[in-house]
């Protein structure tokens, strides 16, 4: 069975899920329009569009939402191996409670390609899954249904179902890795939207053989992704361009992206659906709207979610459900998960999440159509969040810019946010984009400040790509370099609000212990009894108040 995002029509108001479209810019402030200057257009200033962008999505919804999808760089990722002491502590947690011995058990018909180490590694890539609570909320229980929740699901999407095998068909999953009857070479098929002329085209060109014949985006791994408008919002997840699983729709079945594909969709919002995850680990809670269409906490939430459209709503359970369920008791019980008698596993009766719920949250950018007198013929210079997809994603930094951009093609932004070395007496802001002419690389170079010296001042830029105490290299690329300075600068500052922060938060620290070296990164565990946190750790670990993440620059590109 091929399991999917529902298929796109041509038409604006599709609900689908996050699609992320590409952009790579930021943070900043100030008013968003000026007159008209030399340019001949409508001046916008970047640093305020991106302050928009941000006064607009820091909602505690949206705020937990990217939290929740927050991803780890690809190369500590790839260093992920079975019983590795250096794994992350979500990765650890499940090694803790599920040994390989456990992962042939549960599958012992499996592709080849689905390895207990790259399950270790798509989980990996995700921090949140099986991560820990900081709010009470027992991590080992959640992790152990997120286990069962995702397995079930699999054993339905791609299980053998053959009731003769000795096998129990719950432990019959991942026996699929690419769609049935589908090989790779094959051509014309999952490609509908490829066209170039259609903004699904534009936004997630699709990638080619030799012979110029798209690519075909039938289903492959273990949640059966299928369609460019899928593959590109996972490759923007995975690698920060939609181009490489657009360009090899392969490696979704032929590495461990098989199962990272599936831990994406469990994460991810379909809005208004809320995430799996927020549903097995209580984050979201009806209101009345949700109650309203039978929309209750449990396991038949998840089917909903899945592929509600298909198996929920009905007078009785139809098949597919009442698989999932006996998989999911099944699972449970391996597991160790306690299923209450009163909850509730299937869907029948249950309607459709709609905009009223609980979960439902705006996602993507579109033109503000406000009647602004001030700006020229009213135009608002500005886009609004909507529940509808579009090409823009409020879950991509920098796309509110481009969908401006796209919105208002008659201005002009100006960039505002980069300086150079020696201005103001080198008396700096922190969290300002430096460039630099590298006489020795022959290269514009991009540094973000970090540092100042005893005398309020910066000194010398690295000439070798590096970090020191007063900078973080970003690169060599000005949009991008702006992008990762905005993901440093997101981090916050000991000392604000009065030390008032909410748990989760995470802070940087210019270790004087440790000169020479980037800033650090900790997150905010717990608060004093008078509801402030207290100092860091010199030692780059954990104490009552702080859990060590790592070094500012790699912490920041992973966010």
């Amino acid at each position: 069975m091929t399991l999917s995002f529902p298929r796109l029509p041509l038409l604006a108001r599709s609900i689908l899920p996050p699609f992320l479209a590409t952009s790579s810019l930021l943070i900043g402030a100030g008013p968003a329009t000026a007159a008209d200057g030399a340019t001949g257009g409508h001046v916008l200033k970047q640093s305020a569009l991106l302050a928009d962008e941000a006064r607009l999505t820091n909602g505690p919804l949206m705020t937990a939402i990217k939290r929740a999808i927050a991803t780890l760089p690809n190369e500590q990722v790839e260093a992920i191996v079975p019983n590795r002491s250096a794994n992350p502590a979500n990765v650890r947690r499940v090694e803790r409670l599920m040994s390989s011995a456990d992962w042939d058990y549960l599958f012992p018909l499996r592709a080849p390609e689905y390895t207990y180490g790259g399950f270790l590694r798509a989980i990996g890539k995700f921090p949140a899954v099986c991560g820990d609570y900081t709010d009470g909320r027992d991590a080992d229980a959640i992790c152990r249904k997120t286990l069962a929740t995702m397995f079930a699901h699999f054993a339905q999407e791609t299980g053998a179902h053959e009731s003769y095998r000795p096998e129990p068909e719950w432990r019959q999953g991942l026996r699929w890795v690419r769609e049935m009857g589908w090989t790779e070479d094959m051509r014309g098929g999952y490609n509908g939207e490829c066209n170039p002329a259609t903004w699904q085209g534009k936004t997630w060109p699709c990638g080619t053989f030799a012979n110029g014949d798209y690519k075909s985006y039938f289903g492959r791994g273990a949640k059966q992704l299928s369609y460019n408008y899928n593959y590109g919002p996972f490759s923007l997840a995975m690698f920060g361009s939609v181009r490489p699983l657009l360009d090899k729709p392969e490696l979704v079945a032929d590495t461990w992206l098989n199962l990272a594909s599936a831990v994406f969709f469990y994460m991810y919002p379909q809005p208004p659906k809320p995430p799996m995850l927020f549903v097995v680990d209580g984050t979201w809670q009806p209101n009345a709207r949700d109650l309203e269409n039978g929309l209750k906490p449990g396991f038949g939430v998840t089917t909903q979610i899945i592929n509600g459209g298909v198996e929920c709503g009905g007078s009785v359970e139809v098949a597919q459900s009442l698989n999932r369920i006996s998989y999911y008791r099944a699972f449970a019980a391996h597991f160790k998960v306690a299923v209450p008698a009163d909850e509730v596993l299937g869907c029948k009766g249950m309607k459709q999440f709609d905009e009223g719920g609980a979960g439902a949250t705006p996602i993507y950018w579109e033109q503000d159509y406000r009647w602004v007198p001030t700006n020229p013929e009213g135009r608002s210079y500005a886009c609004k969040l909507v529940g509808y997809q579009t090409p823009h994603s409020a879950l991509t930094a920098g796309d509110y810019v481009a969908c401006v951009k796209h919105h208002f093609p008659d201005a002009t932004i100006v960039d505002d946010r980069v300086q150079t070395w020696g201005s103001n007496d080198r008396k700096g802001t922190l969290d300002t984009v430096y460039e630099y002419q590298n006489p020795y690389t022959r290269q514009t170079e991009y540094f973000s400040l970090q540092g100042l010296g005893s005398d309020g001042r910066y000194w010398y830029f690295p000439t070798d790509k590096t970090n020191n105490r007063f900078w973080v290299y970003l690169g060599t690329d000005k949009n991008e370099a702006l992008a990762a300075n905005g993901r440093i600068a997101a981090l916050q500052s000991w000392g604000a609000n009065d030390r008032k922060a909410a748990i989760g938060d995470r802070f940087r620290y210019l270790n004087p212990h440790k000169p020479g070296l980037p800033m650090e990164v900790y997150e905010l565990r717990a608060t004093g009894s008078d509801g402030r946190y207290w100092y860091f750790p010199t030692t780059s670990s954990a104490n009552t108040y702080w859990t060590y993440v790592g070094p500012a620059v790699t912490s920041a590109g992973s966010r």
